[in-house]
Protein backbone atom coordinates (compact mmCIF):
# COMPACT_ATOMS: atom_id res chain seq x y z
CA UNK A 1 0.00 0.00 0.00
CA UNK A 2 1.85 3.55 -0.91
CA UNK A 3 2.20 6.59 1.23
CA UNK A 4 -0.91 8.48 -0.72
CA UNK A 5 -3.00 5.35 0.24
CA UNK A 6 -2.30 5.26 3.68
CA UNK A 7 -3.27 9.29 3.29
CA UNK A 8 -7.02 8.47 1.51
CA UNK A 9 -7.37 6.21 4.29
CA UNK A 10 -6.59 9.05 7.07
CA UNK A 11 -9.00 11.05 5.00
CA UNK A 12 -11.68 7.87 4.12
CA UNK A 13 -11.83 5.96 7.05
CA UNK A 14 -14.94 4.26 6.39
CA UNK A 15 -13.46 3.41 2.21
CA UNK A 16 -13.59 -0.53 1.93
CA UNK A 17 -10.22 -0.38 0.56
CA UNK A 18 -9.01 0.38 3.91
CA UNK A 19 -10.31 -3.01 5.68
CA UNK A 20 -8.10 -6.04 5.22
CA UNK A 21 -8.70 -9.83 6.77
CA UNK A 22 -8.34 -10.75 10.26
CA UNK A 23 -4.22 -11.42 11.05
CA UNK A 24 -3.62 -13.25 13.60
CA UNK A 25 -0.26 -15.27 12.86
CA UNK A 26 2.27 -12.76 14.10
CA UNK A 27 4.33 -12.66 17.12
CA UNK A 28 3.57 -9.58 19.50
CA UNK A 29 7.32 -8.39 18.45
CA UNK A 30 6.06 -8.56 15.16
CA UNK A 31 3.04 -6.72 16.07
CA UNK A 32 4.23 -4.37 18.07
CA UNK A 33 6.67 -3.32 15.09
CA UNK A 34 3.91 -2.95 12.51
CA UNK A 35 1.81 -1.03 14.57
CA UNK A 36 4.77 1.55 15.22
CA UNK A 37 5.80 1.56 11.50
CA UNK A 38 2.05 2.04 10.76
CA UNK A 39 1.87 5.14 13.24
CA UNK A 40 4.87 6.68 11.59
CA UNK A 41 3.23 6.41 7.93
CA UNK A 42 -0.12 7.65 9.11
CA UNK A 43 1.57 10.65 11.13
CA UNK A 44 3.94 11.32 8.46
CA UNK A 45 1.79 14.20 7.30
CA UNK A 46 1.21 15.49 10.71
CA UNK A 47 5.40 15.72 10.68
CA UNK A 48 5.38 17.43 7.84
CA UNK A 49 2.73 20.16 9.06
CA UNK A 50 5.12 20.32 12.51
CA UNK A 51 7.89 21.35 10.57
CA UNK A 52 10.21 18.15 10.36
CA UNK A 53 11.94 17.36 7.42
CA UNK A 54 10.28 14.68 5.10
CA UNK A 55 11.62 13.20 2.23
CA UNK A 56 9.88 14.20 -1.37
CA UNK A 57 10.05 10.96 -3.09
CA UNK A 58 8.88 9.23 0.40
CA UNK A 59 5.65 8.37 -1.88
CA UNK A 60 7.73 5.95 -4.33
CA UNK A 61 9.78 4.73 -1.22
CA UNK A 62 8.37 4.09 1.88
CA UNK A 63 5.82 1.17 0.58
CA UNK A 64 9.35 -0.80 -0.95
CA UNK A 65 11.11 0.30 2.61
CA UNK A 66 8.55 -1.15 4.88
CA UNK A 67 7.89 -4.81 2.70
CA UNK A 68 11.41 -5.17 2.75
CA UNK A 69 11.43 -5.35 6.55
CA UNK A 70 8.55 -7.30 6.36
CA UNK A 71 9.84 -9.90 3.76
CA UNK A 72 13.27 -10.54 6.43
CA UNK A 73 10.48 -11.59 8.82
CA UNK A 74 9.63 -15.16 9.76
CA UNK A 75 6.17 -16.13 9.01
CA UNK A 76 3.53 -16.61 6.32
CA UNK A 77 4.14 -13.29 4.13
CA UNK A 78 0.81 -12.93 3.19
CA UNK A 79 -0.73 -12.69 6.87
CA UNK A 80 2.08 -10.64 7.61
CA UNK A 81 1.59 -7.84 4.63
CA UNK A 82 -2.79 -8.22 5.62
CA UNK A 83 -1.66 -7.47 9.17
CA UNK A 84 0.39 -4.41 8.02
CA UNK A 85 -2.39 -2.88 6.38
CA UNK A 86 -4.94 -3.83 9.16
CA UNK A 87 -2.18 -1.52 11.41
CA UNK A 88 -2.52 1.33 9.09
CA UNK A 89 -6.34 1.26 9.27
CA UNK A 90 -6.09 1.03 13.49
CA UNK A 91 -3.30 3.82 13.65
CA UNK A 92 -5.40 5.89 11.16
CA UNK A 93 -8.61 5.83 13.35
CA UNK A 94 -6.43 6.03 16.10
CA UNK A 95 -5.43 9.52 15.23
CA UNK A 96 -9.18 10.54 13.98
CA UNK A 97 -10.50 10.13 17.02
CA UNK A 98 -7.61 11.49 19.15
CA UNK A 99 -8.24 14.56 16.95
CA UNK A 100 -12.10 14.73 17.45
CA UNK A 101 -11.37 13.80 21.45
CA UNK A 102 -9.53 17.48 21.47
CA UNK A 103 -11.63 19.59 19.20
CA UNK A 104 -15.06 18.02 20.07
CA UNK A 105 -14.45 17.53 23.77
CA UNK A 106 -13.16 21.17 24.34
CA UNK A 107 -16.40 23.49 26.63
CA UNK A 108 -14.15 26.49 27.11
CA UNK A 109 -11.98 28.56 25.71
CA UNK A 110 -8.88 27.16 27.75
CA UNK A 111 -10.07 23.63 26.40
CA UNK A 112 -10.05 24.69 23.05
CA UNK A 113 -6.26 25.67 23.41
CA UNK A 114 -4.95 22.58 24.60
CA UNK A 115 -5.54 21.33 20.99
CA UNK A 116 -1.82 21.95 21.34
CA UNK A 117 -1.61 19.22 23.48
CA UNK A 118 -2.41 16.83 20.06
CA UNK A 119 0.74 18.22 18.44
CA UNK A 120 2.92 18.20 20.93
CA UNK A 121 1.93 14.45 21.04
CA UNK A 122 2.26 13.70 18.05
CA UNK A 123 5.31 15.51 17.05
CA UNK A 124 6.95 12.92 19.87
CA UNK A 125 5.80 10.47 17.43
CA UNK A 126 7.60 12.31 14.40
CA UNK A 127 11.20 12.24 16.54
CA UNK A 128 11.17 8.86 17.39
CA UNK A 129 9.87 7.97 13.47
CA UNK A 130 13.59 10.24 12.96
CA UNK A 131 15.54 7.73 15.00
CA UNK A 132 14.22 5.07 13.63
CA UNK A 133 16.28 2.38 11.37
CA UNK A 134 13.46 2.53 7.96
CA UNK A 135 11.79 5.76 8.63
CA UNK A 136 15.18 8.05 9.31
CA UNK A 137 15.16 7.97 5.67
CA UNK A 138 12.26 9.99 5.46
CA UNK A 139 11.75 12.21 8.18
CA UNK A 140 14.37 14.28 9.89
CA UNK A 141 14.77 16.73 12.18
CA UNK A 142 15.54 20.59 11.20
CA UNK A 143 18.80 21.84 13.57
CA UNK A 144 17.29 24.10 16.46
CA UNK A 145 13.84 21.98 15.89
CA UNK A 146 11.66 23.24 18.70
CA UNK A 147 8.72 20.91 18.76
CA UNK A 148 6.99 23.19 21.49
CA UNK A 149 7.03 26.35 19.25
CA UNK A 150 5.66 24.24 16.06
CA UNK A 151 3.11 22.76 18.34
CA UNK A 152 2.23 26.32 19.33
CA UNK A 153 2.40 27.49 15.40
CA UNK A 154 0.08 24.58 14.35
CA UNK A 155 -2.78 25.23 16.87
CA UNK A 156 -2.23 29.18 16.38
CA UNK A 157 -3.07 28.18 13.14
CA UNK A 158 -6.73 26.60 13.62
CA UNK A 159 -7.45 28.79 16.77
CA UNK A 160 -6.60 31.97 14.65
CA UNK A 161 -9.98 31.86 13.32
CA UNK A 162 -12.04 32.51 16.73
CA UNK A 163 -9.60 34.78 18.39
CA UNK A 164 -8.09 31.75 20.35
CA UNK A 165 -4.36 31.69 18.76
CA UNK A 166 -1.86 31.92 21.81
CA UNK A 167 -0.65 35.66 20.20
CA UNK A 168 -4.38 36.76 20.20
CA UNK A 169 -4.80 38.93 23.62
CA UNK A 170 -8.41 39.85 24.54
CA UNK A 171 -7.48 43.44 23.05
CA UNK A 172 -6.63 41.82 19.73
CA UNK A 173 -9.62 39.21 19.67
CA UNK A 174 -12.03 42.30 19.95
CA UNK A 175 -10.46 44.41 17.59
CA UNK A 176 -10.88 42.08 15.09
CA UNK A 177 -14.45 40.87 16.36
CA UNK A 178 -15.26 44.88 15.53
CA UNK A 179 -13.57 44.30 11.97
CA UNK A 180 -15.99 41.36 11.14
CA UNK A 181 -18.66 43.77 11.97
CA UNK A 182 -17.17 46.73 9.76
CA UNK A 183 -17.49 44.37 6.61
CA UNK A 184 -20.61 42.31 7.39
CA UNK A 185 -22.58 45.99 8.42
CA UNK A 186 -20.71 48.04 5.61
CA UNK A 187 -23.88 47.65 3.25
CA UNK A 188 -25.83 49.42 5.92
CA UNK A 189 -24.18 51.77 7.96
CA UNK A 190 -22.77 53.04 4.84
CA UNK A 191 -18.43 53.52 3.86
CA UNK A 192 -17.66 56.16 5.29
CA UNK A 193 -18.72 54.81 8.96
CA UNK A 194 -16.61 51.29 7.75
CA UNK A 195 -13.70 53.02 6.67
CA UNK A 196 -13.56 54.92 10.05
CA UNK A 197 -13.62 51.76 12.03
CA UNK A 198 -10.60 50.29 10.17
CA UNK A 199 -8.74 53.15 10.11
CA UNK A 200 -9.51 52.71 14.07
CA UNK A 201 -9.56 49.29 15.07
CA UNK A 202 -7.81 47.60 12.03
CA UNK A 203 -4.16 49.02 11.71
CA UNK A 204 -1.04 47.80 13.74
CA UNK A 205 2.43 47.51 13.41
CA UNK A 206 2.58 44.27 14.13
CA UNK A 207 2.30 42.29 10.59
CA UNK A 208 0.71 39.28 12.02
CA UNK A 209 -2.02 41.58 13.90
CA UNK A 210 -2.82 43.38 10.61
CA UNK A 211 -3.22 40.49 8.51
CA UNK A 212 -5.64 39.41 11.17
CA UNK A 213 -7.69 42.42 11.11
CA UNK A 214 -7.80 42.17 7.34
CA UNK A 215 -9.00 38.49 7.50
CA UNK A 216 -11.23 39.55 9.93
CA UNK A 217 -12.74 42.51 8.04
CA UNK A 218 -12.95 40.11 4.76
CA UNK A 219 -14.83 37.45 6.38
CA UNK A 220 -17.59 39.92 7.45
CA UNK A 221 -17.33 41.67 4.08
CA UNK A 222 -18.06 38.42 2.35
CA UNK A 223 -20.38 36.89 4.82
CA UNK A 224 -23.41 35.50 3.65
CA UNK A 225 -25.49 34.44 6.76
CA UNK A 226 -25.28 37.07 9.52
CA UNK A 227 -28.00 39.01 8.14
CA UNK A 228 -28.15 41.67 10.20
CA UNK A 229 -30.04 44.64 10.24
CA UNK A 230 -28.97 48.37 11.03
CA UNK A 231 -30.56 48.27 14.88
CA UNK A 232 -27.83 44.71 14.95
CA UNK A 233 -24.92 46.28 13.76
CA UNK A 234 -25.32 49.43 15.58
CA UNK A 235 -25.75 47.70 18.88
CA UNK A 236 -22.49 45.44 18.06
CA UNK A 237 -20.46 48.21 17.07
CA UNK A 238 -21.25 50.15 20.30
CA UNK A 239 -20.62 46.57 22.22
CA UNK A 240 -17.22 45.99 21.05
CA UNK A 241 -16.36 49.89 21.03
CA UNK A 242 -17.03 49.77 25.01
CA UNK A 243 -15.01 46.13 25.16
CA UNK A 244 -11.97 47.49 23.35
CA UNK A 245 -12.06 50.42 25.94
CA UNK A 246 -12.87 49.23 29.04
CA UNK A 247 -9.72 46.62 28.03
CA UNK A 248 -7.16 49.22 27.37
Amino acid sequence: MRWSSFLSCVISLSSAACLTPDAQAQTQIQYDRLDELAQFTVVSPMCKRLGFLIAPDIETRLDPALQGEIEGWDGDKMRLKSASAEAVQRQSQILAVDLKFFANGATSDAELRNIKVIFVRYGHVCERAAYDKVFKTFVSIPIAYDLDGAATAASDEMLEGGGLASWQTPLIAARGDMMMIAGACRHLIGPTQSDALRQSYGRSDNPRERAYYSRSFDDGLSDTELNMDMTQCERAITRYRQKISAIR
